[in-house]
């Protein structure tokens, strides 16, 4: 995770009685924070989304949220340092910075009718962000550190996996299963994922990768039950937490049972919008190769994989002097 650092850049100078002139400061409508912000590990949106940086704070009992820019993120992960002026008077009161998701179904720009004089004028203003908050951090001092915007830190994501087939009934390929389980001392499965409930549309999904692609073992909001598909899996009962079997409805160019030796397996954190379907977001905090030779019903352990979520870094150097 990088951390996004708020660098005051502030011109001193020493006032000589005897011959320096000292500078103007100045007028406080005309005292700026250029800001630069370089960010990387967020997914591409497409043409009809963006993101867009905010700034928060509040006026009385009111939230106010002052757009900065918006940017996009290219297909290969790449974007373009952006940079904008924020009056010095703003920064000085905001205590939040956000990253939305935007698009035209849902802000950005919107019409608004006025009128004067008894005639109706059409302006442009700018609309509140959308619900779709993907990153989110307090400003402290001299720094901030963007996360997800769900209340959990995932340097404390924990994960531990066992292969098995709980659905096929001939348990003949038990390496072809991957679930999201551990076994307690009296060797009865419990949950094996340490991760918060996540809701406003939050959505947790795992995957393998097999060669070029991945497979979705399924989306889940809350780590302790059972995930939203069983598409490859067979006709018993599964475990009542996340997992699949690779048994059957192969995707083509791929021959099923799986053997999942090998596979790498991870854990990604979708945000509500877009839905990537068959797409993994950036966001994933578990991840790990399974064993090239695995045991079935062995527990193993996931990495945290908090240091390569996205980030981002943010500068501001201010003036007040001419």
């Amino acid at each position: 995770m990088k951390v996004i650092v708020f660098i005051l850049t502030l011109g001193f100078s020493l006032v000589w009685f005897s011959a320096c002139e000292q500078e103007t400061i100045l007028s406080p409508e005309k005292q700026v924070s250029r800001l630069s912000l370089d960010l990387q590990g967020l997914n591409a949106l497409g043409d009809s989304a963006w993101y867009e940086l905010w700034l928060e704070y509040k006026d009385g009992e009111d939230v106010v949220q002052q757009s900065i820019f918006t940017f996009q993120v290219e297909q290969n992960g790449e974007i373009s340092r952006m940079k904008a002026e924020v009056p010095l008077g703003f920064l000085q009161k905001a205590n939040r910075l956000f990253i939305s998701i935007e698009a035209d179904s849902l802000a950005g720009v919107r019409l608004q009718e006025t009128e004067e004089d008894g005639d109706v004028v059409v302006d442009t203003v700018e609309a509140a962000p959308s619900r779709f908050e993907i990153l989110s951090s307090p400003i402290y001092a001299n720094f901030a550190e963007l996360g997800p915007a769900v209340n959990f830190d995932f340097r404390d994501a924990l994960g531990t996996y066992l292969l098995a087939t709980p659905t096929d009934t001939n348990v003949a390929s038990p390496t072809s299963g991957l679930w999201f389980v551990d076994v307690d001392t009296s060797n009865q499965k419990i949950a094996g994922l340490n991760l918060p409930t996540v809701d406003g549309g939050w959505m947790y999904e795992s995957w393998v990768k097999v060669g070029s692609d991945t497979l979705s073992l399924g989306k889940f909001t809350n780590p302790a039950a059972s995930d939203m598909s069983a598409v490859y899996s067979g006709t018993a009962a599964g475990f009542p937490f996340p997992g699949e079997d690779f048994l059957q409805n192969a995707p083509d160019g791929i021959s099923f049972p799986l053997d999942l030796s090998g596979l790498e397996v991870f854990v990604t954190l979708q945000p509500p919008y877009p839905v990537y379907s068959n797409n993994p977001a950036t966001f994933i905090p578990l991840k790990t190769a399974i064993p090239s030779n695995p045991q079935a019903e062995q527990v193993y352990q996931l990495d945290n994989n908090f240091e390569n979520m996205p980030g981002a870094y943010i500068e501001f150097d201010i003036e007040i002097y001419e």
